[in-house]
């Protein structure tokens, strides 16, 4: 099948293996933005083939393409006959492109209000037509069968800043019913993580050490992570299904949950949850029912009840049993279909398995303890299942400060009310100090995790941490819940302004300039560049002051005696405009 329809600004093509009647009708447009419906039908109910949607726009003062994915380093136009692609479901980003300009606004932002049915969102210029040429591939794995299909295409063409058109496209997802209900104060708290600091050799005797010393830093909950179920390190998920905590490691959960909470912290655990390992007693009883098997590890499939029940049964019976305040759900975008359908089994699709799961999962937990933590990562933080957990954690990307900074970010545009985290931080212990300031100061507009060995920090690393978090937990509110801008016009953060009530806290990583605004008391800019030489905008007749990652002041504070004046802020650096 193929089909052209002309809209009158756009040139629609479908095309698929299937014998589909599928269609294109502009519905409305809302200030500036334009939405389309798009219905398509079968004669049959089946499980159908891809179905894909061409069009395209012209190439004009376009420069970057900005997607949710972070998998894909590089965000350039592409190629039109080598398309880059990106994927979209349940358990993986959402379905949303924007074409950026040169001077970082929105040319052209596209997004699907189905955010379950898993696609592909393909794109290149294409040097022949000089346009940036769109496909998106509907049903890229195996779904439920269906007679009949409809979605909505939603493009916005106004020239925002590429941030807010993004901002706002997730506006429209909360708007459709795919919000958290609530994000517990908790969520938003910094917090210590076990796991690049011991990885899988984690024990309670050192966990609760190290938490009493990240208290003093101001952190108010605890991660364990992998480890705590196994007596030996076996660098794999072999030992994980049976959950039962290792005597050797963990002799009481229990007893060290409250050890953790008498000094005044949370503590959360880790799940992985699709994976029961080869040597569990777990994997004896669901051997029989896996997506797929790497040989030591077992992915779960999620479209039996009994998978379903036994998971629940265990996060349930953790919360209570051991007074956990919350779970770390860990590899849910493992859940992915692997084109069978077996006897047993009450869901065709994964995706819609994977909903009915956090679905029971979250309203199991939230009945136990309405405020339960639960953090997810990346790649599974779109709308539906980012309504399920309050936490957001960025992809692993260990002693890589501007990936996390980038990556805290993007998330920061598509996570609705969920709290986002950086991955977890930790620095060579002979990094410099401004080295580890650097590490931080990415991590500024997210929920710091620390993941270092508290009682080896140096002298220098220790007060670098301690004055970072001391601003972070100060400014807390204006950096996660503030009016909030990502700068950078390749699809990458060069930078991001957060702002509320009065103040206004700027990280750059590339600009060497920043502008004071005349209504703010207070303006606070974070040097992560390559220059020493800062220019402030729009300052004259208020006070500069510059500070060392250390929290000492590295000159006197002076007037600024001009709107447009120069000043010396090395890397890592704080400069604070005040009245």
């Amino acid at each position: 099948m193929e089909k052209v329809i002309n809209s009158g600004v756009y040139r629609f093509t479908f095309k698929s293996t299937d014998d589909v009647d599928a269609s294109i009708v502009f519905e409305r447009e809302e200030k500036g933005v334009e939405y389309y419906r798009i219905n398509m039908s079968w004669k049959e109910a089946k499980s159908p083939s891809v179905v894909s949607l061409e069009y395209s726009i012209p190439l004009v003062e376009s420069y970057s393409i900005w997607y949710p994915s972070n998998r894909l380093r590089e965000k350039d136009l592409g190629k039109g006959w080598a398309k880059s692609a990106v994927e979209s479901r349940l358990a993986d980003f959402l379905p949303v492109l924007s074409v950026v300009s040169k001077d970082g606004f929105n040319r052209h932002l596209l997004a699907l209000s189905d955010v379950k049915t898993p696609v592909k969102l393909a794109f290149g210029a294409g040097h022949r037509s000089i346009s940036e040429e769109f496909r998106i591939d509907f049903f890229t794995r195996l779904i439920s069968p269906i007679k009949e299909y409809e979605t909505t295409l939603r493009i916005d063409t106004r020239p925002l800043q590429y941030s807010k058109a993004i901002l706002q496209a997730r506006e429209w997802y909360s708007s459709l019913g795919y919000e958290l209900k609530v994000c517990p104060p908790a969520a938003k708290r910094a917090l210590y993580s076990t796991w690049y600091s011991y990885f899988q050799d984690v024990t309670a005797a050192d966990t609760l050490k190290e938490a009493k010393e990240a208290k003093k830093y101001g952190m108010e909950v605890v991660i364990v992570d992998d480890g705590w179920q196994m007596d030996e390190v076996t660098g794999d998920y072999s030992r994980v299904g049976d959950w039962i905590p290792s005597k050797k490691r963990f002799p009481s959960m229990r007893r060290f949950a409250d050890k953790i909470h008498s000094i005044g912290m949370k503590v959360m655990l880790w799940f992985p949850v699709p994976y029961v390992g080869h040597d569990t007693k777990a994997y004896l009883k669901f051997k029989d029912y896996a997506l797929r098997d790497s040989g030591k590890t077992m992915v779960l499939d999620p479209r039996y009840k009994v998978v379903r029940d036994y998971l629940i049964d265990t996060y349930e019976k953790a919360l209570i049993d051991w007074d956990l305040d919350g779970l770390k759900l860990d590899f849910i975008d493992n859940f992915y279909a692997n084109g069978n359908v077996g006897e047993g089994m009450d869901f065709v699709s994964v995706e819609d398995a994977t909903e009915k799961l956090m679905h029971d999962v979250y309203a199991a937990l939230t009945a136990i303890k309405p405020d339960v933590l639960i953090e997810f990562r990346e790649a599974y933080v779109g709308p539906v299942v980012s309504a399920y957990g309050n936490m957001l954690r960025v992809g692993d990307c260990p002693v890589n400060p501007y990936m996390n900074f980038n990556d805290i970010n993007t998330l920061r545009l598509i996570a609705g009310k969920c709290a986002v985290h950086s991955d977890m931080i930790r620095w060579n212990d002979k990094e410099t100090a401004r080295g580890v300031g650097v590490h931080l100061i990415c991590a500024i507009f997210g929920v710091p995790q620390i993941s270092v060995r508290m009682r080896e920090l140096s002298p220098v690393h220790a007060a670098v941490l301690k004055e970072f978090l001391r601003f972070w937990n100060a400014h807390r509110e204006t950096l996660l819940d503030g009016d909030f801008t990502v700068l950078g016009n390749d699809g990458r953060s060069s930078g991001a302004i957060a702002s509320k009530d009065g103040e206004t806290i700027i990280v750059s990583t590339l600009a060497h300039d920043f502008k004071v605004n005349e209504r703010d008391a207070r303006t606070y800019f974070f040097n992560i560049s390559d220059s020493t030489d800062i220019i402030i905008r729009g300052g004259k007749g208020r006070f500069v002051q510059v500070f060392d990652p250390l929290g000492k002041p590295i000159y006197r504070k002076r007037k600024l005696r001009s709107d447009l004046e120069e000043i010396v802020a090395p890397m890592s650096s704080r400069v604070e405009i005040f009245e």
